[in-house]
């Protein structure tokens, strides 16, 4: 007679899901959602991934003109930190939502499972990329003028090359994404495109809304 398979994954297999993530988000969310603990560590991954994205953040707005590094860097474990708190509660429940209008039956514990292993972790990985970039072009990664990027051909090659790569895996990890918030609710990784859409199209609606309507009062 067959022996049951077990339900609940031992920790290595947990760990592994790190790796097997990038080829395998469906299977691997599935199992984070059929485990006895799907919360493990989930805070702390969420403000992890958002200081890297308030990293990711502060670089692409040149805060680095206006702060120094140390008062930059308090600015993004601070900020980060709660910001990854606050997008591990209002993004599932946001995606609970629109989800549901599409058929979608994940409830919000599943999709915080679905953002955590298969959006920050991701996230988090990419991010290590952040240990050499700060090694190599130091503050030049915070300010509008990069003067030793510029003055180094090696490095400017260097640069452009991490760039590209960051690029390329933080498509796939949009990817990775897509595929978990599926998994979470049961359908395609379309319809799971469609649930971030929609309340991003509200939101742009709202903005153009008010937008007009700031515009037609002070025109009077």
């Amino acid at each position: 007679m067959e022996t049951q398979t077990e339900v609940n994954p031992p920790e290595s297999s947990k760990r592994a899901s790190w790796r097997l993530v990038w080829i395998k988000p469906r299977q691997v969310i599935r199992q984070w959602l059929e485990s006895s603990d799907p919360g493990k560590n989930m805070i702390a991954i969420s403000m992890v991934a958002g200081m890297i994205e308030a990293l990711n953040r502060a670089s692409t707005r040149n805060a680095g003109d206006d702060l120094s590094l140390p008062l930059l860097f308090i600015a993004v474990i601070a900020g980060g930190g709660i910001g990854g708190l606050i997008m591990l509660y209002l993004f599932p429940a946001i995606l609970r939502v629109t989800g549901g209008w599409l058929g979608g039956k994940g409830s919000s514990s599943d999709l915080r499972v679905a953002l955590v292993r298969g959006w920050f972790v991701p996230m988090i990985l990419i991010g290590l990329l952040w240990i050499p970039e700060l090694l190599l072009f130091g503050s030049d990664m915070f300010t509008s003028e990069t003067p030793r990027i510029d003055g180094s051909p090696l490095l400017a090659t260097l640069f452009y090359s991490l760039l590209f790569m960051e690029s390329l895996l933080s498509i796939w990890a949009f990817v990775i994404a897509l595929k978990s918030i599926g998994e979470a609710h049961g359908f395609s990784a379309w319809k799971a495109l469609l649930t971030i859409v929609i309340p991003l199209a509200a939101l742009l609606g709202v903005a153009m809304i008010i937008g007009v309507l700031s515009f037609i009062l002070n025109s009077r």
